[in-house]
Formats: structure tokens, sequence, C-alpha cells
């Protein structure tokens, strides 16, 4: 849960790989190592820069093996859908957090049939709530979905209220950011721009005041992305610095990587993060 909380992915990494090769010492084969994989892939992808291709998710190996049945009773149909839940949520967050969209919408795809078949989904429901609400959002805006836009709305829509029943049925510090943030792309959609700022500095706040540097990392990529198409390209700038300090931060050196070339940060340097 560490990858969740904010915390800094290379001791993440490290104690993951170090509970892994411990498993395999003792010839575990329980769930929870194979569990592991897809998330620890994931930390690499954003914290590794000499990744190919971070943005996509291939299956491990470990997981192809237990879901064909080597694993003995991993065989199962439920495991085997846990393990694909499991690895195309993952997928699907790398996709959206590297703003590959279209890839994004077939990992949506792949998880809901996935998730559709085993309904009790425990620690992982508020992060897909969260990523299934931006990754439909952002669908909203796509050319090739432009014919499922209403089907889209209403996901994101869903996520949002979502997100705000758990802020208002346990601690709300911990989703505030969240909604925020869905609040702010959902705004994009109708073109309130207003409500969009609003939002989007929001989310940013409650990200900083509570620690969590990998969301408040993305409120400030998607609000310096929405200034620079609406209003301003310095504070659009701005944002997007304060956003590749953060990943840096959260030890997403890969990721913050694209985002200085994707964006030629570097040309901005008069520009203070």
């Amino acid at each position: 849960l560490s990858f969740f909380s904010g915390s800094n992915l290379a001791p993440t990494i490290e104690r993951t790989r170090t509970a892994l090769k411990s498993m395999e010492e003792i010839g575990s084969k329980r769930m929870i190592s194979v569990f592991l994989r897809p998330l620890l892939q994931t930390m690499l992808n954003l914290h590794d820069l000499s990744i190919e291709g971070p943005a996509e998710l291939a299956m491990h190996e470990h997981v192809i093996a237990f879901m064909d049945g080597q694993g003995g009773k991993i065989g199962q149909s439920s495991h085997k859908n846990f393990l694909l839940m499991n690895h195309y949520l993952c997928a699907m967050i790398l996709s959206a957090i590297f703003n590959e969209n279209e890839l994004a919408v077939k990992m949506f795809g792949s998880y809901v049939e996935a998730a559709e078949q085993r309904p009790n989904r425990g620690m992982v429901i508020v992060a897909e709530t969260f990523y299934k609400g931006l990754v439909a959002a952002s669908a909203c805006r796509l050319p090739s979905q432009i014919h499922k836009k209403g089907q889209w709305r209403e996901i994101a829509d869903d996520a949002l209220q979502t997100m705000k029943l758990y802020c208002n049925h346990t601690l709300a510090w911990n989703f505030q950011s969240k909604v925020e943030l869905l609040c702010a792309e959902i705004a994009l959609i109708d073109g309130d721009v207003a409500e969009a700022t609003r939002a989007y500095q929001a989310a940013i706040q409650f990200a900083s005041n509570h620690r969590f540097c990998q969301e408040e990392a993305l409120a400030c990529e998607r609000a310096g992305m929405f200034f620079m198409a609406t209003s301003s390209t310095e504070l659009g700038i701005l944002y997007l610095k304060k956003a590749h300090a953060c990943w840096v931060k959260f030890g997403a050196h890969r990721k913050a990587e694209q985002l200085a070339v994707t964006f030629q940060l570097l040309l901005y340097a008069d520009v203070p993060a």
C-alpha cells in the first residue's frame, strides 16, 4: 500500500523485491507473491530511467504460469480473475499516469471484464474508482471515443459520487484530493473553466497538505496542461515544473523525465518551480 500512500518509490521497490526473494527462497506459492509482481513492475516503470515504453505493462511470466495452473489451486477461475484484475488495474494506472489515454481506455475495458467476475475487490477499490474516473473523463475528450461520450461521462460521474461517499463515511483527508481532481477533469468536459481552475487548485492543496506527493504531481501536471490550453502558458509551465518536482520527490524519475521531454521544461528555466 506504500505505492498509494505517497511514500518514495525507491525503498518501496527494495522492500517488495526483498519480500519476493524471501518467498522464492522458501518456495512459497502464495497468492501474494504473484499479486506483488505487477505492482513491482508498475513502480519500476515509474522509477527506472532505463525502462523502454514505461506506459505499457507486460504480463509477468510468473503470473502467466500461475494462471496456467502451475500453482496448484491458483489455477482456479476465481484466482485467474483476481490476477487478471490486478494486472489490468496496474496497467490502467500506468497508462493514465503517462497520459497514454487510448491505451488507458483499452486497459479500462480489460480491467472491467476481469473485475466483473470478482465482485469483492478489497483494498484496490479506492484506486480502481479513482483511476476509472480519470480514464473515463479523459476518454470523453478523445476523438475515437466521441460516440461513447455519454457512457464515459456516466462512468466519470459515478466515480466522483463514489469518492464523495468515501469522504462522507470515513477519513475525508484520504480522499479529498482525489474528489477535487475528478471534479476538475469533469469540469473540463463541460467547458467550465472556473470550476476546473478551483478544483485543480484544491486538489493540489489537499494532496500537499496530506503528503500524497504522487497525487500532488498528478494534479499539478493536469492543471499545467489545462492552463497551457486555456489561459496562460507561463502559469501552465509553473504547474508542470511543480509536477516534475513532485514526481522526482515520489521517486518516479522515469515519469519526471517523460514530463520534462514532452513539455520541454528545460526551455523554461526562467520560470520558477
